[in-house]
């Protein structure tokens, strides 16, 4: 076999070995990073269609920003009671939406689920509807960095 096409065959496998390694660990670092939960944010009985959307859009983009701070981010379904008697996991973001008076209210709150106390409540208040989603863009590296910092100090 001609020296070059070994030297190439060589190459080839480094770089499938170097492939498979950097995968491995970031699978490890994705596993090792904190989880958070994030639970649907509520809007009052009663609310209108625009202000249901409008709280399904911001929780999506609230869980899209969450996952860019490399968390591990479980969307749930759940209550943080249940959340609480299953044991995992330590963090959840709870939220909610409403209108009053053609003015928008959001509140995100970072509970600890073991104890159910709120760490942390970031909130917006105004007419416009677009602030509930900056809202979430902008607590997302707040609620990471309480969460990496709590994590910390238990380790």
């Amino acid at each position: 076999m001609p020296r070059c096409r070994m030297l190439g065959i060589g190459l080839t496998a480094l770089a499938l070995l170097a492939l498979r390694a950097e995968a491995a660990a970031a699978q490890q670092r994705t596993a090792a990073a904190p989880q958070v939960a994030v639970l649907p944010l509520e809007v009052g009985t009663g609310a209108s269609a625009r202000l249901r959307r409008l709280a399904d859009s911001c929780g999506a983009r609230l869980l899209e920003h969450l996952r860019a701070t490399k968390l591990r981010v479980v969307p749930v379904q759940t209550g943080l009671e249940k959340l609480r008697a299953a044991g995992v996991p330590p963090f959840a973001v709870q939220g909610s939406v409403a209108e009053q008076d053609g003015e928008i209210a959001a509140e995100l709150r970072l509970v600890a689920v073991p104890t159910l106390e709120e760490q942390r409540a970031y909130a917006y208040s105004g007419a416009e509807a677009e602030g509930v989603c900056r809202l979430a863009a902008a607590a997302a590296p707040r609620i990471a960095a309480v969460i990496r910092e709590a994590e910390g100090a238990a380790n």
